[in-house]
C-alpha cells in the first residue's frame, strides 16, 4: 500500500508541474480528478467500514492434539456498497504458553449479504487456545487507503493430549497393596467381607456362606450379601509445568500432558481414586484435585492445561516438599526437567514410593534406575504406552 501512495503522490506532482508549465483546461480537469477520486474512495470505505462486522464461528470446544479444527469467518455487510478488498488476520493464541500464530484471509463481501469463508488449522500442540480476529481492514479499489472493521470476541477451545490406553497385560498386573485399603468401590462388588457392597435375592450358584440368615428369616426369602472391592484413594500425580522455550521443549511439555492423562485414565479404569497436584501461578500455591471418575479426570486435565506454564523451575516439587499431605501411598512425579532441586528433595524424603517420570525425546526404551531410594524412569514422549507397563496403580 505504501508503494501505491508514493506512485499517487508522484503522479500528483507531475500533474501540478504540467499545470504550471501549460495553461490549458485539460490538465486542470485531470488534477481535479486526481484530488476528488481518492477523497471519494476514502469516504466510501469509511462509511462502509462502519456497516461491516467480522467474527469467527466454531463448533468444537474440545479437540485432541493433531486434529484439524474447522472454523468460519463471517463478514456481515449491511451497507448497500460491496466491499471487494477486505483483509482479515486470524490469530491462534496458546494462552497457556503465550504463543500466537497468524493467518491472513482476503474476502470479497457483497452488499446486504453475509459472506462466509471456511478455514482450518492442524493443532500440533496441547493447550488453551483462543481463535479469533486479530484485525480486519477494508481497502479502497486502488488500495491507497484502509479503514479498520469492527471485530467480535475470540472463540475458546481446549486442545487435549492424545489418550494412550493401557494394554490387557498392564490392566491385570496385581497390586497387593490394596488388600489393606480402607476405601471401597462404589460401583463394583468384590471379595472383601469386611464391608458389604449390596444385598439381593439368592440366585443359583451363589455361595451358601454369603446368605444373610437373619434378613432371610425376616423376609421369608433367601437373601445374599455382596462384598466390597477395596480400592486406593491415596496415590498422587504431581505435575511440573515448565515453559517450552523451543520446539523440543514444547513437545516434551505435550508429553507431560499425555503421560498424566494416560496414568489418570489407567487409575480410573482400575477404579483407583487419586489426587492430581500441580503448582498454580495464579494462587502461588499447589492446586489439589481429587479424581474418582473419567469425567472428573477430563475436567482436571482441562484445568491443568488452562493453568499455563511457568519458568524452568520446579515450583510444584518445592511446594510439595513443605505441603501437609499425610497417608500418601505413592507419588508419580511427571516432569520434563531434572535438576539439583530434585536431588535435594530426595535426600530429605528418602521415599521408596516416589516415582519420577522424566519425559524426553529419543529414549528408545522406558529406561529405569534407582536414585536415592526413588525410581527414575526416562520416558520417550513418542511411546507413552511402553511406560504404562511399569506403573502400579
Amino acid at each position: 500500500m505504501l508503494t501505491r501512495k508514493i506512485v499517487y503522490l508522484i503522479s500528483m506532482l507531475a500533474i501540478i508541474l504540467i499545470n504550471i508549465m501549460y495553461v490549458e483546461y485539460s490538465p486542470y480537469i485531470v488534477l481535479l480528478i486526481m484530488i476528488l477520486l481518492p477523497l471519494t474512495l476514502y469516504i466510501y470505505i469509511f462509511v462502509t467500514s462502519k456497516l461491516i462486522s467480522v467474527h469467527t464461528k466454531m463448533e468444537d470446544q474440545t479437540v485432541d492434539r493433531g486434529d484439524k479444527i474447522k472454523f468460519e469467518i463471517i463478514v456481515n455487510n449491511i451497507s448497500i456498497f460491496p466491499a471487494p478488498n477486505i483483509t482479515v488476520m486470524v490469530e491462534y493464541k496458546y494462552n497457556n504458553c503465550n504463543e500466537s500464530m497468524y493467518k491472513q484471509f482476503v474476502i470479497n463481501a457483497k452488499g446486504f449479504e453475509k459472506t462466509r469463508v471456511s478455514g482450518n488449522m492442524k493443532l500440533n500442540y496441547c493447550g488453551d487456545l483462543s481463535i479469533g480476529i486479530k484485525n480486519a481492514y477494508i481497502y479502497d479499489p486502488l488500495k491507497i487507503f484502509k479503514c479498520a472493521i469492527q471485530c467480535n470476541d475470540y472463540n475458546h477451545i481446549i486442545v487435549m493430549p492424545k489418550l494412550v490406553e493401557p494394554d490387557y497385560y498392564t490392566l491385570h498386573i496385581p497390586d497387593n497393596s490394596i488388600l489393606d485399603s480402607q476405601y471401597f468401590s462404589k460401583k463394583t462388588s468384590g471379595s472383601d467381607s469386611s464391608e458389604i457392597f449390596d444385598i439381593r435375592e439368592y440366585k443359583d450358584g451363589d455361595s451358601v456362606s454369603r446368605i444373610h440368615w437373619k434378613l432371610s428369616a425376616k423376609q421369608d426369602n433367601l437373601i445374599v450379601k455382596e462384598f466390597s472391592m477395596p480400592i486406593h484413594k491415596l496415590n498422587v500425580i504431581l505435575v511440573e509445568l515448565s515453559d517450552g522455550e523451543n520446539e523440543q521443549q514444547r513437545k516434551n511439555l505435550d508429553g507431560v500432558y499425555e503421560l498424566v492423562y494416560a496414568i489418570g485414565n489407567f487409575a480410573c479404569i482400575k477404579e483407583r481414586s487419586f489426587k492430581l497436584v500441580f503448582y498454580s501461578k495464579h494462587i502461588k500455591a499447589l492446586k489439589i484435585i481429587e479424581i474418582e471418575s473419567k469425567d472428573m479426570l477430563i475436567d482436571a486435565i482441562h484445568t491443568l492445561i488452562e493453568e499455563g506454564t511457568y519458568p524452568d523451575k520446579p515450583y510444584a516439587l518445592n511446594e510439595f516438599q513443605i505441603a501437609d499431605m499425610p497417608d500418601i501411598q505413592r507419588v508419580y512425579y511427571v516432569t520434563s526437567h531434572i535438576g539439583d532441586d530434585l536431588m535435594e528433595f530426595l535426600d530429605e524424603r528418602k521415599d521408596t514410593n516416589f516415582f519420577i517420570y522424566n519425559v524426553e525425546d529419543g529414549t528408545r526404551e522406558c529406561e529405569s534406575l534407582e536414585i536415592k531410594g526413588a525410581m527414575l524412569l526416562n520416558v520417550d514422549r513418542n511411546d507413552i504406552k511402553q511406560c504404562l507397563n511399569t506403573i502400579l496403580i
